[in-house]
Formats: C-alpha cells, sequence, structure tokens
C-alpha cells in the first residue's frame, strides 16, 4: 500500500521500527514529509557508487561514464573531494568483494536492484544497492552513507526483506542453501556481514514478518518504544515513548535527587554515573524531539504551549554579494591583506587525492604528524582500544584536557 508521497507504507528500511511497533507506519504516513539533507546526500552517494560500479564492472563503456560523471559533479549538491573518496571506499569495497571473494566463479552482479517480497509483505518491494548471484549463493550489498549511526548487517530486516526478495528473483538463476548479507559505512570505515540459511529465513519470513506486517498494514497492533524511534516521524508525540522516557528517568535519577535538587556528579557512584551516562543520550534526544514538535506546532499551526512564547531568535549580520565587496575595497585602496585570506594549504586528503597519495607521502612524509586524540569516554562497546589510564597516572603523564564528544 503506497503512502500518499508515492512511498510504499512498509518499506524494508524502516522494517526495524515497523516490526516492532506494528502501529508506527501508518500513523507516521499521515504525517507531512519532511526534507532530509541527510537523506538527500544518501540518495546521490548512491547515484554516483552505481555509476562508478558500472563502469567498473564494464555494463558501461568510458565515454559513457566520462560524460554521465561530468554531468554529476557539476549538478550535484553534495559533490566534493572528499564525498567522491568515500564513494571510492565504498566502490572499491564492493569490487573486491566482486574480483577476490568469488575470484574464479561465474556471477553476475546486479546493481540498484528492484526485488518484491509481497507474499510476505503486502506490496513489498525494495532496491537492493548490490546483488551477486552464483551458482550456489547470493549475497546482498548496501551502502550506508551516514556518518552519525552505526547500522549492523547483523539480524537486519532490511537486508533480509532484500535477501528475500533478491531469491524469489533469481531463484532459477541460483540455488542457494545460505544469504550473505553485508552493510559498508565507509564516513565510519566499518563493514559488517550476516549469514543466515535459507530454511530459517524463511521461517522468519512467515511466522514472524508476515503476520506483524499485516498487523502493520491495519495499523494495529501495540505502540512499543525503543531504539527504533530515533527517526521516527511520531516520536515527539507518542505516548509509549513519552511514557517509556518518563519513567526510565525517574526510575535512573531517583538517587541523584534530594530535595528536588540534583546533586552534583562529584557526589555519584561511578555506578551511578554509569547508569546516567547510558540513558542521558536517548532522554536529550526525546526532548529534542518534543522541542522541535512544540516549536514546529506552535510557528507554523498557531498552537498555544503553556508558559512560552514565540520570539526572534538572535542574528548574525551576512555579507550577501562576496565580489561586490571585495571589488569596492580594491577600488577604495585598501591592499588586499585587510579584506582577503591569504591562500590556504588544501587538507591532506585532497593533497594525496591530487598529488597521488604514494608520491605525496614520499615528498612530504617529514612534515606529517598524527597527534595522540584527545582522551574521551566512550561506552565499551566502542571499537577502539582502551587506554591505561592508571599506567598513565603511574608513568606521571599529563592528562588531555577534558572535552565534549559526539562519539556516542
Amino acid at each position: 500500500m503506497p503512502t500518499p508521497t508515492g512511498h510504499v507504507l512498509l518499506s524494508p528500511s524502516s522494517s526495524h521500527r515497523w516490526l516492532i511497533c506494528t502501529p508506527s507506519a501508518m500513523l507516521e504516513s499521515s504525517q507531512p514529509s519532511t526534507y532530509s539533507p541527510y537523506a538527500e546526500e544518501g540518495t546521490e552517494a548512491h547515484a554516483l557508487a552505481e555509476l562508478k560500479l558500472s563502469y567498473m564492472l564494464e555494463k558501461i563503456s568510458v565515454k559513457e561514464y566520462e560524460t554521465r560523471f561530468e554531468q554529476f559533479r557539476l549538478t550535484s549538491k553534495f559533490y566534493n573531494l572528499e564525498f567522491n573518496d568515500f564513494v571510492n571506499d565504498y566502490v572499491n569495497e564492493v569490487m573486491t568483494i566482486v574480483k577476490e571473494d568469488y575470484k574464479g566463479l561465474n556471477v553476475n552482479v546486479y546493481l540498484e536492484e528492484y526485488v518484491k517480497f509481497e507474499d510476505i509483505v503486502p506490496n513489498g518491494a525494495g532496491t537492493s544497492d548490490v546483488v551477486i548471484v552464483g551458482k550456489d549463493f547470493i549475497h546482498i550489498i548496501d551502502l550506508k552513507f551516514g556518518k552519525g549511526v552505526p547500522v549492523s548487517a547483523i539480524g537486519n530486516p532490511q537486508l533480509r526483506l532484500y535477501a528475500l526478495g533478491a531469491i524469489k528473483t533469481h531463484v532459477r538463476e541460483c540455488a542457494c542453501t545460505e544469504a550473505k548479507m553485508t552493510i559498508i559505512q565507509p564516513r565510519l570505515h566499518d563493514i559488517s556481514t550476516d549469514f543466515v540459511q535459507i530454511d530459517a529465513l524463511n521461517d522468519w519470513a512467515i511466522n514472524y514478518v508476515k503476520p506483524r506486517a499485516e498487523l502493520a498494514i491495519a495499523g494495529k497492533g501495540e505502540l512499543v518504544a525503543g531504539d527504533h524511534c530515533k527517526f521516527c516521524k511520531m516520536r515527539g508525540i507518542c505516548k509509549a515513548l513519552a511514557d517509556k522516557q518518563l519513567s526510565v528517568a525517574q526510575a535512573e535519577f531517583d538517587d541523584v535527587v534530594v530535595e528536588n535538587h540534583m546533586i552534583e556528579p562529584a557526589q555519584m557512584s561511578p555506578e551511578v554515573i554509569a547508569r546516567i551516562l547510558d540513558i542521558a543520550p536517548k532522554f536529550i534526544d526525546w526532548f529534542k524531539d518534543v522541542q522541535s514538535y512544540a516549536t514546529n506546532a506552535a510557528i507554523n499551526h498557531g498552537v498555544q504551549i503553556p508558559h512560552y512564547k514565540i520570539v526572534e531568535g538572535r542574528s548574525t549580520r551576512i555579507i550577501t554579494d562576496v565580489n561586490a565587496v571585495a571589488e569596492t575595497l580594491r577600488t577604495a585602496g585598501f591592499p588586499e591583506s585587510d579584506y582577503l585570506k591569504p591562500t590556504e594549504l588544501l587538507g591532506i586528503t585532497t593533497l594525496e587525492k591530487n598529488i597521488g597519495k604514494k608520491l605525496f607521502n614520499n615528498l612530504c612524509e617529514q612534515y606529517i604528524v598524527k597527534p595522540a586524540g584527545k582522551l574521551t569516554l566512550v561506552p565499551e562497546s566502542d571499537k577502539r582500544e582502551a587506554i591505561d589510564v592508571k599506567a598513565k597516572i603511574l608513568d606521571g603523564d599529563e592528562f588531555y584536557e577534558v572535552v565534549e564528544t559526539d562519539d556516542q
């Protein structure tokens, strides 16, 4: 069932949400579409990746590639050397899989393939970035271009739905007993892979997905709050999420409140601090969602929020025509040093791209250093190696300045 905007109601990309909170899909469809520059950037990254892979897999000629690439470069809102480098990282990983993992095997590679699983999900369909098909294997690869939220292939419902559709599409071409699924996140330098037996995949589809999809398409079932709420359009007004966040906050913060005042962090035990670090980001995100919804309701719909008002925010002066100002000051006789920045050296990644990584490093290696990163506190699940702070203390090392971090 398509939504008013033409999108499939039960899309694979949101399956992690509607499979758990079945009414969410229908409720979200009633909300207006919102513009997301991150989604638009991801769409353009997928388009460029498809173009590059089409050329490298010899699906298009050199001339066609060069023409289309130049057109993309000139019209894209997001294209720059860094953007291109990250797309190349993804493309190179895919080509490594094709050329090395399946070396010597007869494989077909399908790009941006539209696959269907309508027997499991009403109107169920989606576009898989890469599908590699062999005589007895199938491999689904998905590009995630975001840099804020790590996405794992392990148990990923979106990729499993793609696998279901791809297996049905290529049933005459492939007789496989296992599906392989990979997510590549070039901006997080992360790759994850999962395997699922076809029998287990079909059991999951028939006994778990199908009944929940039927509830979702009817807007039935219970509202369930959790991590899947992060990008839900209803998150700012969902009672289930509000109840959960408030109850969790009350339970976690009871022992840090004395006579209606929060106690100082120095007075908290490490265990209490750990609990707050775990729950606070989710609570803050929920608060921002409520704040965003309230602001939109007040400004665009005239809703009166008790004890709040709409005011004009602070602003800074801007130059509307930089070239005209520069020309005016030049004509007035001022030296360029008074109004123009001096030429700046390009960044290392761009220099390596322009000059050649090997040559640049041969010429300038003595001038390149990588200082130690500032110490920061992150969850144990973070992939970076832990620093032995006690050893640093015993060695008399100085600590880095404490800084705020968004690594979590």
